[in-house]
Formats: structure tokens, sequence, C-alpha cells
């Protein structure tokens, strides 16, 4: 988990100096992977500590925590992902739940 972390420092990190330096193309590309990464991290947290809850509380925890970091984005296919995300989020939530 310390090593997830870490990563996830990093990337944030990377994220600000990008955006601060007004560098669209890598800001675009961090905030991708950024994205995933979180989401990635919430599976971790939840196989190393057995949570035994519902898939959409992951899920809608997923979308909340990364509507700031997808704010940034400009280019209409991150925003197309995030849709994807909230949209997966709505499916497991009403319909396989």
């Amino acid at each position: 988990l310390g090593v997830d972390m870490l990563l996830g420092v990093a990337l944030s990190i990377g994220v600000y100096l990008s955006a601060q330096r007004r560098n669209t193309w890598l800001t675009e590309v961090l905030v991708g992977v950024e994205y995933i990464y979180v989401l990635a991290s919430l599976a971790l947290v939840g196989q190393i500590y057995q949570l035994g809850s519902p898939t959409h509380h992951a899920l809608l925890a997923w979308s909340l925590s990364t509507l700031p970091l997808m704010l940034l984005v400009r280019t209409p296919l991150l925003a197309l992902v995030w849709l994807s995300g909230l949209i997966w989020t709505h499916a497991d939530t009403t319909i396989f739940y």
C-alpha cells in the first residue's frame, strides 16, 4: 500500500506541474492514467482488507473522488471515459444490485 500511495502522490504532482505549465497534452495523459489508477487503488485496498461491501460503493467513491480531477480535462475523449465510468456506476447500482 505504501508503494501504491507513493505512485499516487507522484501522479498527482505530475498532474499539478503539467497543468501549471499549461502542457495540455501531458495533463490529459496524466489525468487519464490517474483516473484508472484511483479505481485500481480502490480495488487493491478492497482486496487487501477483504472488504465485503458491494461493488457499487467503490464505483461511487471512484466517480465522486475523481470529479475534481476530471474537471481539468479539455478533450472529449477523457470526458467520454468519465461519462462511461458514471454509466457503469449507475448500471451497477441499479441493475446488478
